[in-house]
């Protein structure tokens, strides 16, 4: 299944990880999705088989794109997702 947007994940172990709060974070159902389809993937490999992904928020961010009504100028935000 493809992913319905752009999607990037970057893969740590747990002592590479900055010292970060974990927190639970409801995320909307197309980053949902991505989730799920990346975890599908990463745990069908024989290698990965027995690993357990978790997923860090707090090292999160994303692009915003936007328009105000009756411009053509789009604008993009990076934000923090926590």
């Amino acid at each position: 299944m493809e992913d319905p947007i752009d999607f990037e994940i970057k893969i740590l172990t747990t002592s590479y990880w900055p010292t970060y709060k974990s927190f639970e974070l409801s995320v909307p159902a197309e980053i949902k999705s991505c989730m799920d389809n990346f975890n599908e993937f990463y745990t069908k490999s024989q290698v990965n088989m027995h690993r357990e992904l978790k997923w860090n928020f707090a090292m999160g961010t994303a692009m915003v794109s936007g328009k105000i009504p009756g411009q053509t100028k789009s604008y993009d935000f990076v934000v923090s997702t926590y």
